[in-house]
């Protein structure tokens, strides 16, 4: 809803933003409503500490993303599947048991990336730092948290 107010407002152009300017503020606003949610659900994931530690690598990628992207365009897409693929690397050291997955997510990862390059939604650079950005932080969140 905040992004078609922006669109509606003209802040934004289009829902696919691809001026590289436009997508700090929406990335701001969804950092606000993430951050509000996770306080929400604090109280209710007392337990869910692996729960609650993919939330707040969410919350750091996007945040880190807005920065980055008032001065740079990265892979929004290849952020989020880095940080899915971070958080099985993860679950693969703690636990075990996914590295299947692992290893599928890692396949989509890629062509995922491809098909952003192809698209020539993005070059080489924004795919890799935002996929290596993903996995890292949600990896460095889990394991340290």
């Amino acid at each position: 809803m905040s992004i078609f107010f922006l669109i509606k407002r003209g802040r934004v152009s289009s829902l696919e933003m691809s001026n590289h300017n436009e997508r700090s503020l929406p990335l701001f606003i969804t950092v606000i409503w993430m951050s509000l949610g996770f306080y929400m659900l604090n109280s209710v994931l007392f337990y869910a500490t692996i729960l609650k530690a993919e939330l707040i690598g969410a919350i750091l990628i996007i945040l880190i993303a807005a920065i980055i992207s008032k001065f740079w365009k990265i892979s929004l897409h290849l952020l989020g599947i880095g940080g899915v693929v971070g958080v099985f690397i993860a679950l693969q050291i703690i636990q075990g048991g996914v590295l299947y997955l692992l290893l599928l997510f890692i396949l989509f990862s890629g062509i995922l990336g491809v098909a952003r390059i192809d698209q020539k939604a993005h070059n080489h650079a924004q795919v890799y730092v935002g996929f290596l950005l993903g996995v890292c932080i949600e990896l460095a969140t889990l394991l340290i948290y």
